[in-house]
């Protein structure tokens, strides 16, 4: 139930993100065309470093392991007792 939660949240959370991340390329790409927009340009441009960044450090470091413990659980293993054998 908690990994639920917890993937619940990160999905939308790193949803979010992609869609900065993106919406800010995108804004970066076309203010960089006219002429005197360089403030503007590194504005989208920071927001679409940042949301791509955040979106995936979210997907390392939440979605992945959640996914690959319930992927394990099916067959009966922990992850935990994975890395235990290998100790």
């Amino acid at each position: 139930m908690p990994d639920s939660v917890v993937l619940l949240a990160a999905g939308i959370f790193t949803s979010i993100c992609l869609l900065a991340g993106g919406f800010g390329m995108y804004r970066a790409v076309k203010i960089a065309r006219r002429n005197d927009s360089e403030l503007s340009m590194v504005f989208w441009s920071v927001l679409a470093v940042g949301g791509l960044s955040f979106a995936g450090m979210c997907i390392a470091y939440f979605i992945v392991p959640i996914i690959s413990n319930k992927f394990f659980e099916l067959f009966g293993y922990s992850v935990i007792q994975l890395f235990s054998y290998s100790l």
